[in-house]
């Protein structure tokens, strides 16, 4: 039987151990992103995290063909993995144009528009439990797994940054703007300003509704009421009604 000397000499071991194992780990995030931002100049492919994981046995498998499908179309399923990766680099578009946002017509109010709002944004975002679809909010959860290279590698850095500008933009000019138009509000802060809070806020609750679909703080409600509340803060903060 070990004595309580040794049993604390093997604990702080443990703990040693554990955390060079985490420091290795963000180095080894580090290398994996100066590989990537390597390899697009010298036209190799390389992909990353949960991509680098992915079936392509399922994937042909489901379109009832074989692996060498993919060895025609790309090289290489390394290159086939890669290219899936950077469909969630690439593309700053899908979830924006084709999301169908309450008309501040058919509103009552300012208050029911928000609320509107904030659920269409909860189900344009990822959900808890939801089944695998191809869609924009399963895409933003994956792309997720793609951040933490971003603090290192400028590829994702700045496809990443790039899709979230557009999404700024979108929000100050084809939903905040037509509401205020239509109800007759004042802006007393600048537009892009409400559109960056309006769009971290979403984005923050999307982490939630990956987790949850009730409140986020364990209170009676749904998760897009939460949200709802949270809009309506920012919008009454930058506005004068």
């Amino acid at each position: 039987m070990s004595t309580p000397g040794e049993r604390l000499r093997r604990s702080e071991a443990e703990e040693t151990y554990v955390r060079a194992g985490e420091l290795e780990v963000y180095r080894q995030l580090e290398r994996d992103a100066a590989a990537l931002d390597t390899s697009l100049p010298q036209e190799r492919t390389l992909a990353l995290g949960p991509f680098g994981r992915m079936r392509t046995d399922a994937v042909v498998d489901a379109l009832g063909k074989t692996r060498g499908a993919i060895n025609n179309l790309w090289g290489s399923q390394e290159a086939f993995r890669a290219a899936i990766m950077h469909l969630f680099l690439d593309d700053t578009t899908l979830g924006l144009d084709d999301i169908e946002y309450p008309d501040p017509r058919s509103c009552a109010d300012l208050d029911q528009w928000i609320e509107r709002w904030a659920s269409t944004e909860i189900e344009r975002g990822p959900r808890h439990g939801m089944v695998p679809e191809s869609c924009y909010g399963m895409r933003w959860a994956a792309w997720l797994g793609l951040v933490p290279y971003g603090i290192w590698s400028e590829t994702v850095a700045a496809a990443s940054m790039h899709e979230y500008r557009a999404g700024v933009d979108h929000i100050a000019g084809t939903v905040l703007q037509p509401a205020f138009e239509h109800f007759g509000v004042e802006l007393t802060a600048d537009i892009q300003d409400l559109a960056v809070a309006a769009s971290s806020a979403i984005e923050g609750f999307w982490l939630n509704a990956s987790l949850t679909a009730g409140d986020p703080i364990g209170r009676d409600g749904t998760i897009a009421a939460s949200l709802a509340a949270s809009l309506r803060l920012l919008v009454r903060g930058a506005t004068a009604r």
